[in-house]
């Protein structure tokens, strides 16, 4: 993979996703996703909007109500 470091370098990247982008079940010393593609392509900071849940606040019974 080919990374062009200096593209990125003091920009600002926003995360979204799910329970991997979160960091979810990472073990001690583990880095979540947002945090490596953050150093790997030179981002001066992040945000990790990513979302674990393991239940859906609402379902499909909640709107029908």
């Amino acid at each position: 993979m080919t990374t062009n470091q200096n593209k990125y370098q003091g920009n600002h990247a926003a995360f979204l996703g799910d329970s991997i982008t979160f960091g979810y079940e990472l073990k001690e010393g583990e880095r979540p996703y947002p945090h490596i593609v953050s150093d790997t392509l030179g981002f001066q900071s992040f945000e990790n909007h990513g979302h674990h849940r393991q239940k859906p606040e609402h379902t499909q019974a909640d709107h029908e109500a």
